[in-house]
């Protein structure tokens, strides 16, 4: 798994949590809930940084977490102690956390913080501190598509999102929706707006689009065997 996201760093987690509120609505530092916690006991557990800078955790097919490091640091923080590591980040209005326990203990956690710190602050200082629910996150915009027929709500996936689920959703195979997690984008606009102009006068770029496509179909009937 970690090997096909071109991993540039990687280390094995002996024990994985995250922060799950019953009001998506509200800061996860402030509303109550309870952490959902993974080990190794069934697929090992992977924190990998990518050459396409994102941070990604996996188990076995899974991927539990996915978050762009390019320009991160308004939006995403750090504290670690010891040989655990807790990461708070902000997407769509939402303060989001989780936390991981290396499995080669302190030294694979100082190497890890050496990594991530290059993209966003990292605080050494004990997880029981309660400054660690305190560290400062940008707030995001939220945008007009939480405005919709009521009446009619889509489906939104939850728990864990398979490559295979996240193939179909992005061919349009499956009318549900991914996570607000998903929906945010680090790019600038105006970036993004020239990178695309500049494809589709790649002559090269729609057959490059059917690669993707048939990419894409491979993972979902990949996923579907399983």
């Amino acid at each position: 798994m970690t090997e096909d996201l071109c991993s540039v760093a990687q280390w094995p987690i002996q024990r994985y949590a995250r922060f799950v509120s019953p009001d998506t609505h509200l800061s996860q530092s402030r509303a109550s809930g309870d952490w959902e916690f993974y080990d190794s006991s069934r697929d090992r557990l992977m924190l990998s940084v990518t050459n396409s800078n994102h941070l990604v955790l996996t188990q076995g097919k899974t991927m539990l977490e996915n978050h762009s490091l390019s320009q991160s640091k308004p939006w995403i923080r750090g504290v670690a102690k010891s040989d655990s590591l807790l990461i708070l980040y902000k997407v769509q209005g939402q303060t989001r956390r989780f936390r991981v326990k290396f499995e080669e203990g302190d030294g694979a956690c100082v190497s890890c913080q050496a990594k991530l710190s290059k993209f966003f602050p990292i605080k050494v200082t004990p997880l029981t501190d309660s400054n660690a629910d305190k560290i400062p996150v940008k707030n995001s915009q939220l945008d007009d598509e939480y405005k919709k027929n009521l009446s009619d709500p889509p489906i939104v996936l939850t728990g864990e999102v398979t490559l295979g689920k996240l193939a179909e959703v992005v061919t349009g195979l499956t009318k549900f929706q991914l996570p607000d997690a998903y929906k945010h984008s680090h790019l600038n606009p105006d970036y993004l707006d020239t990178f695309v102009r500049l494809c589709l006068a790649d002559p090269s770029f729609p057959g490059f689009v059917g690669q993707v496509e048939k990419s894409l179909t491979k993972v979902i009937k990949e996923a579907a065997e399983i």
